[in-house]
């Protein structure tokens, strides 16, 4: 097998940096990094999935805490969507920038999904939403208060 040189942002990487980026969940709310997980799209190769780029493959990150979970996924199209659940007093499922729109934020799209990779890295747009999630997620984030 020839010496194969990983692409530009590897899976790999983009797991690296949503773990930098996302370990303020562990550390301040209590959520366990559960799993890591990707699907390969593309014909199968001879490379390792880590160090495949992260437009061939679709890395998910899940984070679990009581009746919360946060999920952060790069797809094929170029998007970083980091999404906030909760189950309990109600389902609810949130983007952060839907959140930062609900927070009064006046530019909630900072926090969008979809990037150009030649003008922005993929580990700017998890820091960014990681910093809207901080800002403007923590109601979601908490462990919910159950009724006396």
């Amino acid at each position: 097998m020839e010496n194969v040189k990983p692409l530009p942002y590897s899976v790999g990487q983009f797991v690296q940096d949503a773990e930098h980026a996302f370990r303020f969940l562990v550390d301040d709310y209590g959520f366990q990094h559960t799993s890591t997980k990707w699907t390969q799209h593309e014909p199968e190769e001879t490379v390792a999935l880590t160090t495949m780029h992260v437009t061939m493959t679709v890395p998910i990150l899940s984070y679990r805490a009581s009746m919360r979970e946060v999920s952060v996924t790069h797809d094929p199209r170029g998007a970083v969507e980091t999404i906030v659940r909760t189950s309990w007093p109600e389902f609810r499922s949130f983007g952060v920038e839907e959140l930062a729109r609900l927070g009064g934020d006046a530019h909630p799209e900072r926090y969008g999904e979809v990037y150009n990779s030649s003008e922005r890295t993929a580990a700017s747009v998890l820091e960014t939403q990681a910093e809207g999630l901080k800002r403007y997620g923590a109601n979601w984030l908490r462990a919910p208060k159950k009724p006396l």
